[in-house]
């Protein structure tokens, strides 16, 4: 268990799934959590862990490493509360996902933020950008690099964010592309938080289209996201699921 899990636990719970200790808490008390590590200068990387992540990426966050010592992890999904509450017999809190999240901090958070957008295509990224102008004109977009770079420009890239004063920064790469990406790099980085959020700008941009509100109560996102997507995301939500509720009863004994 990291330093700052051990922080967190004071005032909310963690749950162990495949050996990944993950929050179990409220958007409103993660969000205080956030803004007291701001006021300690504290930097903190948020991560949303699904199943997909608890496959792809659990080897680089079961060891108390320092590069992860920043590190919090809240659930997102069904498949997490299901290996929960058969691992544990109690389910989480609240279902913390990135794109619900993201926007819920930016609304409620008391301070001006500066905003670094990195990841998906260009043109997504800068739809994304226009979307935040609008929806949350309080804070600033200080920058936007889309996700498909090569390894030579990297530095490049770490120091342009740095550059703009940088606050926030949001890294939607996909996993594990942006866990790997935001560990490698977190050391560099200046910005008192760095999200990981996954498909968020292609939400935000309208380059994808989220479920009815019904079906997000429902916990159906994911079959209406298969519907939406069914080459790209059936083996995530058939086999890739399979796996995870295997891994999450093998680690727990």
């Amino acid at each position: 268990m990291t330093h700052s899990h051990r922080e967190a636990e004071t005032s909310t719970d963690l749950i162990n799934i495949a050996g990944v200790s993950i929050l179990s808490t409220t958007s409103e008390h993660l969000l205080k959590i956030l803004q007291q590590r701001r006021q300690q200068s504290k930097k903190t990387i948020l991560l949303f862990a699904n199943s997909n992540f608890i496959v792809n990426c659990r080897a680089l966050f079961q060891a108390s490493t320092p590069d992860i010592e920043n590190v919090l992890i809240a659930n997102d999904g069904i498949a997490l509360n299901i290996a929960s509450k058969l691992v544990h017999g109690k389910t989480f809190s609240d279902n913390l996902n990135g794109t619900d999240f993201s926007p819920f901090f930016l609304s409620h958070h008391p301070e001006q933020l500066n905003i670094f957008l990195l990841g998906a295509k260009p043109e997504v990224v800068l739809k994304a950008k226009e979307y935040i102008a609008l929806r949350f004109p309080r804070h600033q977009v200080v920058g936007v690099r889309d996700g498909y770079f090569d390894h030579q420009d990297n530095d490049e890239i770490v120091g342009t964010i740095n550059t703009a004063g940088t606050d926030i920064l949001l890294v939607a790469m996909g996993n594990p592309m942006q866990e790997k990406w935001i560990l490698t790099n977190q050391s560099q980085l200046n910005a008192s938080y760095i999200f990981g959020v996954g498909a968020l700008f292609d939400f935000w941009s309208g380059n994808k289209i989220r479920a009815p509100i019904v079906i997000q109560k429902l916990r159906l996102e994911w079959l209406f996201r298969l519907c939406q997507e069914p080459k790209r995301l059936l083996k995530r939500y058939s086999v890739d699921i399979i796996q995870f509720l295997y891994i999450a009863f093998k680690e727990s004994k």
